[in-house]
């Protein structure tokens, strides 16, 4: 019997803001076009009619903020919908702004899609109902996200920050030091491949891999560079600019001089899937974007497999938000039976440093 094996690799990116679809029912202070009244708390006053708003969401917990906000604000009740992650969402999210009906009143979207729901029309201009009293409550550079000129279109709820996580254990054998800066950090690279003939890498770099995307805009961001850039009415992508250019001639110096990796998700892939030697196993490979408790429950509802199998490292604390939530969410919501195990280093191999 041909036992039938998908492995999956996701790529993730989120960074999230909520945004008001325009023709959707305004209620209270926003309706009136007055300026907010705050609280004491910062958080504006709401004194208007009982009124319901529809949310789409897919964050997971957003629940708990749901909760929180009723609290708040007891006269407004939201019916939260998740009508599917990223992609999935803004389909959905187009189709009624182009219909002209169906559109919730609420909806989570990324950063780097506001500019797109702008040009479809689709978003009110917060601005004009008091979204600037509120400015001082975020940092410059995450207002600025949602800000066009004196306009607002969204309220920023989440960030998605780039982190340097590395191994102590490695600094230590090889006498590294923390990188403080980018030209720091390709002299660690430099060492690190040195003093391993290439058997350690740094980092790994997916020039290729479709979540690369978010994740050079936001080296870009971090230089204060930007790739949008409005004109009029129209946006324009500026790729071939100073700061674009510094960002991508640093990683590709890297990549050249054999300093980092160049391991794609699809490669990593098909290197644990050659692992399996057993002709009985009939192995596929799926590669997949978007939030990834979300995708591997899609995909146990669209294949007809038996069971999921998921390995779990028994993290607490920040390692269990990390990683550990994942398994939980997949063991409550996929449709199939789901198997977790601990991971099992002589099948996976060493991780890419």
């Amino acid at each position: 019997m041909i036992r039938r094996l998908t492995l999956i690799a996701l790529i993730v990116a989120l960074a999230t803001s909520f945004a008001w679809a325009s023709g959707s029912k305004e209620s209270g202070a926003a309706a009136s076009g007055q300026s907010l009244k705050l609280q004491s708390n910062g958080m504006p006053e709401y004194t208007g009619a009982p009124a319901t708003l529809t949310f789409w969401s897919w964050v997971p917990g957003i629940d708990k903020a749901v909760a929180a906000f009723e609290k708040a604000y007891p006269n407004i009740k939201v019916k939260w919908e998740n009508v599917g992650n990223g992609t999935a969402e803004y389909s959905k999210l187009i189709t009624a702004m182009q219909a002209g009906s169906g559109a919730p009143d609420v909806a989570q979207i990324e950063y780097q899609a506001i500019p797109t729901f702008i040009n479809q029309g689709g978003l009110v201009d917060l601005a004009k109902h008091g979204a600037q009293q509120v400015k001082d409550q975020f940092v410059p550079w995450t207002w600025a996200q949602v800000s066009r000129g004196s306009s607002v279109y969204a309220i920023p709820q989440d960030t998605g920050p780039l982190a340097f996580a590395y191994r102590k254990d490695i600094y230590d054998k090889y006498g590294l030091t923390v990188p403080k800066t980018w030209q720091e950090f390709a002299a660690d690279a430099k060492k690190l491949h040195d003093a391993t003939n290439g058997k350690v890498y740094m980092t790994n770099f997916d020039a290729v891999g479709s979540g690369n995307g978010s994740y050079l805009l936001g080296l870009v961001w971090a230089d204060g560079g930007n790739i949008w850039k409005l004109n009029g009415d129209t946006w324009t992508q500026t790729l071939d600019s100073a700061k674009v250019n510094k960002v991508a001639n640093f990683w590709m110096g890297l990549i050249k001089n054999g300093e980092v990796g160049t391991v794609t998700a699809a490669s990593y892939l098909e290197g644990i899937a050659s692992r399996f030697p057993d002709p009985s196993h009939d192995l596929e490979l799926e590669l997949r974007t978007g939030h990834a408790p979300d995708e591997i429950v899609r995909f146990s509802i669209e294949q007809p497999h038996s069971v999921v199998v998921m390995s779990t490292h028994g993290a607490s604390g920040f390692e269990r938000m990390r990683r550990g939530s994942v398994t939980d969410a997949v063991v409550r919501g996929a449709a199939t039976p789901t198997l977790v195990v601990p991971p099992v280093p002589s099948l996976l191999g060493p991780a890419i440093h």
